[in-house]
C-alpha cells in the first residue's frame, strides 16, 4: 500500500476512543501513526455501511476480512490517523434508544458527534469523513448539518434514493410478480400502513422497528445532498460492485462534476478483488477473511487527503 514519495510509518499505536453522542456512547478504535508524536496529523473518521457492520467492517451477515481495519492500517502507514466506531446497537456501542426511533438523522447526528470530538482534539490538523456504502450517505448528511470536515470521501455510495436502489437490487433476484408485491408492500410500510404479505427474501426489510428508519431513508436523495455540500468530495467507485453499481456512481458524478473520482479496478462492494459480478462469486469474496483490500484504494485516499487544507 505504498504511496510514491512517502515513508511508511512503523510506529503506529491503537487505543480505545469513546464519543458521547446524545443517548449513547460510541465505542471506537483510534489508530495514531508514529508521526503523531512529533505534531498534528490528519484524521479520517470511518463510518460503516448498513446493517450490523462493526467498526472493522465485519458483519454476522457474511462479511469478513476487517476491511475498515485494513484501510485504517494503510492510512497509518502514511502518517494519517483514523477513528472507526461501532454504530448504535452494534458491537460495544449501546443502542441508547427504542429501536423504532432509529433514523438516518440519528445516525448522522452520531457522525457529527464523532467529527466534533476529533475537531476539538489538538492532535489532529484536519478531519476527513469517510463513509462506506450506507455510511457514504451518513457522512454527506452529517456535513450538511454542521459536522466539521475538511473533506468527505463517499466510498461505494448510492446515488439514488434508497428505495430505488433496493428495487434495482431486488429486480435481479425476484420475478416480476414478487417485485411488484414488494414495491406495493414497501409503499404501504413507509406510509405507516400494514405491509401485508411480502416476498420471503424481503422479510427483514419489513421488521416493525424499521418503519421509521426506512421512511427517513426514503426521503433522502444523495444527489441533492451532494449538490449542497460545501467541502471537497472524493467519490470512490468499485468496478465490480453489484450493490452500488456504475449507475449510482454516475448519478453522484453528475450531481457534483467538480468532485475528485477514484475508480478501483476489479473491486467488489467490500473493496476486495473479485473475478466477476456473478452473485455466488461475490458472496464468496465477501465471506473470505484472507483477502486484502485492492491495492489502489489506500494510495488513492492518501494522495487526495494530502491535497486538502
Amino acid at each position: 500500500m505504498s504511496v510514491p514519495g512517502a515513508a511508511p510509518d512503523t510506529g503506529s499505536t491503537e487505543s480505545a476512543f469513546k464519543v458521547h453522542a446524545g443517548t449513547t456512547t460510541l465505542a471506537g478504535t483510534l489508530l495514531l501513526p508514529g508521526q503523531a508524536a512529533a505534531g498534528q496529523v490528519p484524521v479520517v473518521l470511518i463510518v460503516a455501511g448498513s446493517g450490523p457492520t462493526d467498526r472493522n467492517g465485519d458483519s454476522p451477515g457474511g462479511v469478513r476480512g476487517e476491511v475498515y481495519a485494513q484501510v485504517a492500517g494503510g492510512l497509518a502507514e502514511h502518517g494519517i490517523a483514523s477513528l472507526r466506531y461501532d454504530k448504535r446497537g452494534i458491537g460495544a456501542t449501546p443502542l441508547g434508544v427504542n429501536p423504532s426511533d432509529l433514523s438516518i438523522d440519528l445516525y448522522a447526528a452520531d457522525v457529527r458527534a464523532a467529527a466534533d470530538s476529533l475537531r476539538s482534539d489538538g492532535r489532529f490538523s484536519r478531519v476527513i469523513l469517510l463513509g462506506h456504502s450506507e455510511g457514504a450517505g451518513l457522512v454527506l448528511q452529517a456535513v450538511n448539518r454542521g459536522a466539521p470536515a475538511n473533506g468527505i470521501i463517499m466510498l461505494a455510495g448510492a446515488g439514488r434514493p434508497i428505495l430505488e436502489v433496493v428495487h434495482s437490487q431486488l429486480a435481479v433476484q425476484l420475478d416480476s410478480a414478487a417485485l411488484l408485491s414488494y414495491d406495493s408492500a414497501m409503499a404501504r410500510f413507509t406510509r405507516g400502513e400494514p405491509s401485508g404479505i411480502v416476498p420471503p427474501a424481503t422479510v427483514p426489510l419489513f421488521m416493525p422497528y424499521l418503519r421509521n428508519f426506512m421512511r427517513s431513508w426514503a426521503a433522502y436523495d444523495p444527489a441533492a445532498e451532494l449538490r449542497r455540500a460545501m467541502v471537497p468530495v472524493l467519490l470512490v467507485s468499485a468496478e465490480r460492485d453489484i450493490q452500488a453499481t456504475a449507475v449510482e456512481h454516475a448519478r453522484l458524478v453528475s450531481a457534483r462534476p467538480s468532485a475528485s473520482v477514484l475508480l478501483l479496478p476489479g473491486a467488489s462492494h467490500v473493496l476486495k478483488p473479485v473475478a466477476s459480478t456473478d452473485r455466488e462469486t461475490q458472496i464468496a469474496v465477501y465471506a473470505d477473511p484472507t483477502l486484502s483490500i485492492v491495492p489502489q484504494l489506500v494510495p488513492g485516499l492518501v494522495s487526495w487527503i494530502r491535497t486538502l487544507r
